[in-house]
């Protein structure tokens, strides 16, 4: 666990180590004053290391700008952006948005307003879904003027699909 000094201000050392860890490669932590004297931290790279420069960018455009008004907001924080980083990072296969959509549609038809929220959690796009859809020969089907759209996998692929309308 982190330790405190006196001033019950985090040892910079200490939290070095713990945002070293957390970036995966060594970083400097360091403690800086605005010309009106307020302190702030920054985390800084010692080097590229696994991290790539997009990365350091990044954080400068992040809304801190990788500067915090203090150590426990510095650690919280850059905890925060690199959890962030690495799940974006995380891309989804094209054989994996395949096999999750057919999966998805094994059971019958689903409503594409459930299915778009549903992969972009997982990072992908609309586009990139669309084009999947289309790849696999997706069925689209608009339920009315005011219904939304449905969609269904064409028969060759259907498991035991009966239905038309999504829940029935």
């Amino acid at each position: 666990m982190l330790t405190t000094t006196d001033d019950c201000a985090l040892d910079l050392q200490v939290l070095q180590r713990e945002l070293s860890a957390l970036a995966g490669q060594e970083v400097h932590f360091i403690r800086r004053h605005y010309s009106d004297g307020t302190p702030c931290y920054m985390v800084l790279p010692t080097d590229r290391g696994e991290l790539t420069s997009g990365f350091w960018e990044a954080l400068r455009a992040s809304p801190t700008s990788g500067i915090w008004p203090t150590p426990e907001e510095a650690l919280l924080g850059f905890a925060a952006f690199v959890n962030e980083r690495r799940a974006k990072s995380r891309r989804v296969t094209r054989s994996d948005l395949e096999l999750e959509l057919k999966r998805l549609l094994s059971n019958g038809p689903a409503w594409a307003a459930e299915l778009v929220p549903h992969f972009e959690k997982q990072g992908v796009s609309r586009h990139a879904l669309g084009r999947t859809a289309r790849r696999l020969g997706v069925v689209r089907l608009k339920q009315g003027m005011k219904g939304g759209w449905v969609w269904k996998l064409p028969q060759n692929l259907a498991d035991g699909a009966h239905s038309t309308s999504p829940g029935s």
